[in-house]
């Protein structure tokens, strides 16, 4: 019996030792993650009320709950993490410790620029070189990285030293009244990461049972090409402006684009499928849907021929007798671009290693005003005995951004770039006006997503993550405003009938309010399904279908702080996506 005493007394102490450096490394990483929040989010974008009260009274107005929640999933982690730990030896444990305090550093860098905690299926990404150079080795990383396994450490060297150990029974004591006081369920409206620990996401909720009336999943299927009106073939350039929303338009932080779309055509309500930049091209160059539950994408596992590759834009154009070239200033490893690319149809695809002549970089690539620079050079050598198709992705407005250090020093750091991207984007404009080739060349300038939060309520600002800009600028002159929802899936067939003899009575039959409207976050198990004919938008978390519905929707962009008609667990909605995602 005395031994039994012994091993658990042993067990406790253990316990006692590692739950309370464990207990500060988690809440150290909630504090950086909701300061973050505050700071860059919040203040950053949203309401500015006078006086740090106001504005912290105005954030946890939003925020509260989801926050609770963050703390009590943060709590049952640490509880559950420590009881096991306790059963290594302490060096192991100690090791368990430093790993977790750079998973929790890679973690905050991640809601930094996806509003979401890392999942496990995309870490291939992550570990990519062109992603560490870009994103990851940043000062802010290694910064928090210092501070995370730098305090875990020290707690731990203290407490081998024996004067912190009486802390550790309360601290023990607080965590077990956290995971059991503290609330862990699930909002559809509010922001994952904020209400759930990035290793251990189980919130469940309570909701009814849907009804699967309006689901169906033919919205998954192709549409056929358009076919081209009339035998004029203008060149076409599409411009992809990284991670850009609508919503910067709407602000006025891109003055000439803003312009620019008041005087040709531009798609006011234009919605990307999902957040992440292969995904993106995907859809919009194919479109075809990506995936939204399963950590790969068609994207991945595209093959020579297949259906709905060989109907991509580019193909389609070149069997038209195009000329396809892709440009971008990041290299083009990164996503096996090089590769996707040339399957969707492009002959040629030049990234990072194709230029030699630029004004700055960074991990991610070359300046945005250089890549224009380059690009203008490569379409002045196409020949002129056919037309041609040119995309390009600049690099310039993906963070941790790439601006001259003298350009608009007055302003947060985002803006400048955002600012600088539609310097680059006169620029390119007046170099082909300067060339004479507006007269024969439909431009296009959209995004492949956006990654700006926005400045209304929780869901509004996920909502905006695939609120993406679309401009038309045609030699015909066509202009407008269109204010009526259009999905990234019908993007290739307005490029196909822009590149022709097309009107705005053409355009309009782009307009389909019986397909209902469908785009995500992965990163975030985030989806929206919106049926326009009824005007009802379900806001659904993948992992377990809760979805928040709401009636009488008529605008995505602008839904205020309404709360929805009911929280339901959507079983028909999930097999429609998992019978229509397809899987290598």
């Amino acid at each position: 019996m005395s031994g039994f005493s012994s091993v658990s007394s042993g067990y406790l102490r253990r316990f006692g030792d590692v739950a309370l450096p464990l207990a500060a490394l988690t809440l150290l990483h909630r504090w950086t993650l909701l300061r973050l929040d505050f700071n860059a989010n919040f203040l950053g974008t949203y309401y500015n009320p006078e006086g740090p009260l106001a504005r912290l009274a105005d954030w946890w107005g939003q925020a509260g709950g989801l926050v609770l929640a963050g703390i009590g999933s943060d709590a049952l982690f640490v509880l559950l993490a420590a009881l096991v730990l306790a059963l290594f030896r302490p060096g192991l444990a100690l090791l368990a410790l430093l790993l977790l305090a750079l998973f929790y550093a890679a973690n905050i860098e991640h809601v930094r620029y996806n509003y979401a905690n890392i999942r496990l299926g995309t870490i291939g990404i992550g570990l990519n070189w062109t992603f560490i150079r870009g994103s990851a080795a940043t000062s802010e990383f290694l910064t928090n990285l210092g501070l995370l396994a730098g305090g875990a450490a020290v707690l731990w060297s203290a407490l081998r030293q024996g004067w912190l150990r009486r802390a550790t029974a309360p601290a023990a004591l607080a965590v077990l009244a956290a995971a059991a006081l503290l609330p862990r369920g699930i909002d559809p409206l509010g922001s994952r990461w904020m209400q759930t620990h990035p290793l251990m996401d189980g919130a469940r909720a309570e909701a009814t049972v849907g009804a699967a009336a309006g689901i169906d999943g033919s919205v998954f299927v192709p549409t056929v090409p358009a076919t081209p009106a009339g035998a004029v073939r203008r060149n076409l350039l599409i411009v992809y402006l990284e991670g850009l929303s609508q919503f910067s338009l709407e602000q006025d932080q891109m003055p000439f684009l803003r312009g620019l779309a008041e005087e040709n055509l531009q798609f006011s309500r234009y919605f990307g499928a999902q957040l992440m930049t292969s995904n993106g091209l995907y859809t919009a160059l194919s479109g075809a849907m990506p995936n939204f539950i399963g950590a790969q994408s068609p994207w991945d596992f595209m093959q020579d021929g297949d259906r709905v590759p060989s109907a991509a834009l580019p193909w389609l154009l070149r069997r038209q007798g195009y000329r396809t070239l892709f440009m971008q200033g990041s290299p083009t490893s990164f996503m096996e671009k090089d590769e996707r690319l040339r399957q969707l149809g492009f002959e040629r695809v030049l990234g990072r290693g194709d230029w030699s002549d630029f004004r700055l970089q960074n991990g991610w690539g070359i300046d945005d005003m250089s890549l224009v620079d380059n690009a203008l050079a490569r379409i002045d050598g196409l020949p002129g005995d056919r037309p041609w198709m040119v995309s390009l992705l600049t690099v310039g407005t993906h963070a941790p951004y790439l601006v001259p250090e003298d350009f608009r020093p007055d302003l947060p750091i985002r803006e400048r770039a955002v600012r600088r991207a539609d310097a680059a984007a006169e620029a390119l404009m007046a170099g082909l006006r300067a060339r004479g080739l507006l007269e024969n060349t439909v431009v296009i300038f959209t995004a492949d997503e956006s990654r700006e939060p926005g400045r209304g309520s929780r869901l509004e600002n996920e909502i905006v993550l695939n609120w993406l800009p679309l401009i038309v600028v045609h030699p015909d002159g066509l202009k407008g405003r269109v204010e009526w929802p259009l999905s990234a899936t019908r993007f290739r067939d307005l490029a196909l009938m822009a590149a022709g003899e097309v009107s705005l009575d053409d355009i309009a039959a782009l307009h389909r309010p019986e397909v209902p409207l469908v785009f995500g976050n992965f990163y975030n198990s985030r989806v929206f399904w919106y049926d326009e004919a009824a005007a009802r938008l379900y806001a659904c978390f993948t992992g377990d279908f809760l979805c928040a519905r709401f009636d009488a929707v008529t605008d995505l962009a602008a839904l205020g702080d309404r709360q929805p008609e009911g929280v339901y667990r959507m079983d028909a909605l999930r097999a429609v996506f998992s019978a229509r995602e397809p899987v290598r």
